[in-house]
């Protein structure tokens, strides 16, 4: 489900840039970069070690 959010988010980013003259290729990059952190995160998360409270 945080996939999903972050990639609509994302897709809302670019919108966003695109409409106030950032040109469309550079806002789907970050757009994209934003996509690659968050499934790197969610791919490494099961190996980090667990906070005890």
């Amino acid at each position: 489900m945080g996939l999903a959010l972050t990639a609509t988010a994302a897709v809302a980013l670019w919108i966003v840039l695109w409409a106030t003259g950032l040109k469309s290729f550079d806002g789907f990059l970050i757009g994209l970069v934003i996509v690659l952190v968050a499934a790197t995160v969610r791919m490494v998360a099961p190996y980090l070690p667990k906070r005890e409270e």
